[in-house]
């Protein structure tokens, strides 16, 4: 992504979640959570990873962004996600998007690109629990990624087989503590279920144009 008016590119980590056509990833990765400015300028590689030849992958553009007022005007980790819609049709399939609350304190996967592991040049996965740690908030405190990580979900029942219940994404990356063990997410909610929605109906005003929009 490339924060608007910027010169500087900045890489984190995203999938296709609930719909073909929406990808979901980080609200710090796409609003710097304060003035409620919300960056245009993003590309989605689908299984990137990173070659001689450059990044190889699906690329993926988009016509929308939405970030909740929570992050891109105060900054509030619960609601650190953000939903865009694809111009193009995910080539393999997508996860489920689930936000019931009791979600809390299951096994789950967390998947992302960081620089720690791999120089943030291929994906790695993790096990651990979404363990309840304060309002609004999940720490998988077996998960070592460090930045890079952000937007990559947190995943339960996690399998290569089809089933409606399997791999489902119910939080993301979103932060570390120095000297504390673990990652960070927001606990996905109803709220979190409407942006979605909205983001995946969301009807553009013209061909090309990427509109930006925060959400209640």
């Amino acid at each position: 992504m490339n924060p608007t008016g910027g010169t500087q590119d900045y890489q984190g980590s995203a999938a296709f979640v609930g719909d073909p056509k929406v990808v979901m990833t980080a609200g710090h990765c796409a609003s710097a959570g304060t003035s409620g400015r919300i960056n245009t300028k993003f590309l989605f590689i689908r299984s990137a990873w990173s070659s001689i030849f450059g990044w190889v992958g699906q690329k993926v553009s988009f016509s929308h962004c939405a970030v909740p007022d929570e992050w891109s005007v105060n900054g509030n980790y619960a609601y650190d996600y953000a939903f865009l819609q694809a111009h193009e049709r995910s080539e393999a399939d997508w996860l489920g998007l689930d936000c019931r609350p009791q979600n809390s304190g299951i096994p789950c996967i967390s998947v992302g690109y960081p620089q720690n592991y791999g120089n943030a040049n291929d994906m790695h996965a993790v096990r651990g629990t979404a363990d309840y740690d304060i309002e609004g908030i999940d720490r998988m405190p077996q998960n070592p990624f460090s930045h890079g990580c952000s937007g990559g979900p947190w995943i339960i029942y996690w399998s290569n087989q089809y089933a409606p219940d399997n791999n489902r994404a119910i939080s993301l990356n979103s932060f570390g503590i120095a000297g504390y063990p673990g990652v960070w997410g927001p606990r996905f909610d109803g709220r979190t279920f409407d942006l979605f929605r909205a983001t995946r109906d969301y009807q553009p005003p013209s061909a090309g144009d990427l509109h930006s929009a925060a959400g209640g």
